[in-house]
């Protein structure tokens, strides 16, 4: 089924679907050979717990989860072995797509999540790929976008922080980028006869497009 879906869809979406595929293909590998004869203690396998149930957890538990797990030294000794490259081309190819596809699932990651911080990390950790592959328009602009939003004041950061990415279910992990979310409400029925004056004559359609009440 995952697959199936993979092949549906837009060339972007359909991209990333490919790619957290082979992701989570690779890693699920490397994780059943590394823990075949371990196994996690049980402050992390609790963590994990509240992470896969966060529809039904609060807010501040998956918050504190997630953060015992990144400070966690054993879950940061496992993350590592599971980057370790084994010494053999196929092996250190297959980690060496882990290592470039990190910040691309990072950034969706940032975004669904409306971190702010992991936004900017991943923004910077692209700059290598694109110069690698020649992109040389996103290479020339992303310095200075990633710069820019690097020199904001407190004030500035903490309300990019909280509109940078929007829900329109307000539900956990379900926020898309700003521009996204705009293409996916209001300008979704902008093409309408009569365009714009339509939806501003019409309240409720206004209403059931822009979401307003997350």
């Amino acid at each position: 089924g995952s697959v199936d879906q993979a092949l549906r869809g837009k060339h972007y979406r359909r991209g990333v679907r490919c790619i957290q595929l082979w992701r989570e293909a690779l890693i699920q590998q490397r994780l059943t050979s590394i823990l075949e004869h371990e196994e996690l203690s049980d402050d992390i396998k609790k963590n994990l717990d509240i992470l896969r149930n966060a529809l039904t957890e609060t807010q501040e538990a998956v918050w504190n989860a997630h953060s015992h797990l990144e400070n966690d030294a054993e879950m940061q000794q496992l993350i590592n072995r599971v980057y370790e490259k084994p010494g053999t081309d196929m092996g250190d190819f297959w980690v060496s797509f882990l290592e470039m596809s990190d910040p691309l699932v990072q950034s969706i990651d940032a975004c669904h999540a409306r971190n702010g911080s992991e936004y900017l990390s991943s923004t910077y950790d692209m700059l290598a790929g694109l110069m690698a592959y020649d992109n040389h328009d996103y290479a020339r602009w992303l310095p200075d976008y990633w710069a820019m939003l690097s020199s904001l004041s407190p004030e500035q950061m903490s309300f990019f922080n909280d509109h940078f990415a929007q829900s329109l279910t307000g539900l956990p992990y379900s926020c898309q980028p700003l521009d996204l979310w705009i293409e996916t409400t209001m300008n979704l029925n902008s093409k309408l006869k009569q365009g714009w004056l339509q939806l501003l004559l019409n309240e409720k359609q206004l209403f059931t497009t822009t979401r307003n009440a997350n």
